[in-house]
């Protein structure tokens, strides 16, 4: 996230399945606000108040390793929608 630049990093899921989450920029990041937390959920209502500027996407690898199969003790983390 990077509020100077109006610019929200999520995973690449969303640009795939994008029609699952909104028609457009702003659609998306109010679908991804509701699941935010923290200074995450902060600037991104931020941006979405201000409604005279674009909200920018930017997508990120995704991360195909948190499909393997492992017991839950070996999972050290979980692939987030929103970085």
């Amino acid at each position: 996230m990077n509020e100077s630049t109006r610019t929200v990093r999520l995973s690449m899921i969303l640009k795939w399945y994008s029609i699952d989450f909104g028609q457009n920029n702003k659609e998306v990041a109010t679908f991804v606000s509701r699941y935010a937390t923290g200074a995450n959920k902060d600037s991104l209502d931020r941006l979405l108040a201000d409604s005279d500027h674009n909200i920018n996407l930017e997508y990120t690898p995704y991360d195909w390793t948190s499909n393997a199969k492992s017991s839950s003790s070996e999972r050290s983390s979980s692939t987030c929608i929103m970085s």
